[in-house]
């Protein structure tokens, strides 16, 4: 039978026994499936929930969670930033609770911190292809792979001045930029439009009206 409730103040201890079969053979599931897997393990599975925490990952007979900072190598504000509800992904196992049948996971230890080889990839000067991901009173952050991105401050995008963001960029825009700043040590990578040819004609409209 369950314990399904306590009256300390009555001393009383309630039981229930439905669906006792259905509890027990979870429980022999779960318990399978952890002595199955160990820490390194890859898993695959989908996104089945999504907090300002992290990500729940349904690998199969269990709901693992993949913290925020263990998503990807470059800062996000929000797990949606990289993952939406009902993508599949593959997730490594970096801790397993057996004695509360929980999963710590992880997605960016499937590929290399791209700071690790960013002088060999990457020089001041140099003009990339990204895409706007966020925007800020400030600036755009521009995507440049999955794990890396960099910041176009509000007054490097056009000659002209710029009073509202939103008239020139938009979240999903392609852009070509340059590298002007590069600090391996605070992981910062600043970008500039100006003075870049563009190929996305909507946005060369939109810095032609300013």
């Amino acid at each position: 039978a369950l314990i399904v409730n306590v009256d300390k103040r009555r001393k009383k201890v309630f039981f229930s026994t439905r669906n006792i079969q259905n509890v027990i053979s979870k429980k022999e599931t779960l318990s399978k499936f952890f002595e199955t897997i160990k820490v390194g393990d890859q898993l695959t599975g989908s996104v089945s929930g999504i907090k300002k925490f992290g990500v729940f990952v349904n690998v199969g007979d269990v709901e693992g969670l993949i913290h925020i900072s263990e998503l990807t190598w470059r800062r996000i504000s929000h797990p949606s930033d990289v993952v939406q509800l009902g993508d599949e992904v593959t997730v490594s196992v970096l801790a397993i609770d057996n004695e509360n049948s929980k999963l710590s996971l992880g997605m960016k230890q499937l590929t290399e911190d791209p700071w690790n080889s960013i002088d060999d990839n990457y020089e001041i000067g140099q003009v990339i292809d990204g895409k706007v991901v966020r925007l800020t009173d400030f600036g755009a952050f521009i995507l440049i792979t999955n794990d890396l991105e960099g910041l176009v401050h509000i007054s490097e995008i056009s000659v002209k001045r710029i009073n509202n963001l939103a008239d020139v960029l938009a979240v999903g825009d392609t852009v070509k930029a340059k590298i002007i700043k590069l600090t391996k040590h605070d992981q910062k990578i600043g970008l500039s439009l100006k003075h870049v040819d563009q190929d996305n004609q909507v946005l060369i409209d939109r810095l032609e009206a300013i």
